[in-house]
């Protein structure tokens, strides 16, 4: 993994979360990218297993922190905490991703 790769991921974790964000909604086996209305060259991917989440935001405890530590690990980070699995990827592979309900904070 390249230090561009993770700086760029670490930049969009910065953005989303100055910005805040709010999950209002999400179906199970759904999926949302976050940050893609950032100049960045990558997104935050957000995706629910078997339940349905509700109202999670960056504020729960670990989210903020884990964001941060993944994105220091570039694409190759992962995490999944309250049920959601966060992953950053190259925006060119998220075309096809749907958006689900939400607002930003």
């Amino acid at each position: 993994m390249s230090n561009s790769w993770a700086s760029e991921c670490e930049l969009t974790a910065r953005r989303i979360l100055r910005r805040g964000f709010l999950i209002d909604e999400m179906r199970e086996m759904s999926t949302i990218a976050l940050g893609e209305e950032q100049q960045t060259a990558v997104v935050l991917i957000i995706s629910t297993g078997t339940h349905p989440i509700y109202n999670v935001s960056h504020w729960e405890p670990g989210i903020r922190e884990g964001l941060v530590d993944m994105a220091k690990d570039g694409l190759e980070g992962r995490m999944i905490i309250y049920g959601l699995g966060f992953q950053f990827k190259r925006r060119e592979d998220v075309a096809h991703i749907t958006h689900s309900r939400r607002s930003s904070a």
